[in-house]
């Protein structure tokens, strides 16, 4: 299906580049595009919250990802609310 906001021979050409990438191809560029995704959350996270640890960005960016019931289940011993237990102080 054609994206409204994309002309007709930039999206022939656009699928033509991810047919020669091959199924390897494809899934490379994916899990890289999904791996800059998480970084990109991770920067936003510190930028919002300077003074939380490594560990404390992780689980608000699994908490993010997942969802607050997921995330509850996971992590039972972390509060579910706007942030995970000790990550306001």
């Amino acid at each position: 299906m054609l994206p409204l906001d994309t002309d007709h021979g930039a999206y022939a050409a656009q699928l033509e580049a991810w047919h020669r990438m091959g199924p390897q191809g494809r899934f490379a560029l994916v899990a890289r595009m999904s791996s800059d995704l998480r970084e990109l959350s991770r920067a936003g996270i510190r930028q919002r919250h300077p003074h939380w640890t490594d560990i404390q960005v992780e689980l608000e960016l699994r908490r993010l990802m997942w969802g607050d019931e997921l995330f509850g289940k996971v992590y039972p011993e972390q509060q579910v609310s706007s942030s995970p237990v000790g990550l306001d102080s």
